[in-house]
């Protein structure tokens, strides 16, 4: 549940015009799930997730 709310959260950054921290020709929910994959995101706890964000 916790990798969808940080993927969710990502691909939403990377559609808002955020630079990708990985390369990647596919979209944004496939490069959010990589970077997630690289350890270039961290996540944070649940509970620390706004839950009027989803």
């Amino acid at each position: 549940m916790e990798l969808v709310h940080l993927a969710t959260k990502r691909v939403k950054q990377l559609r808002e015009g955020a630079e990708p921290l990985v390369k990647s020709k596919n979209k944004e929910v496939v490069t959010a799930l990589r970077e997630i994959a690289a350890g270039k995101i961290k996540h944070a706890p649940i509970s620390e997730y706004d839950s009027d964000e989803f």
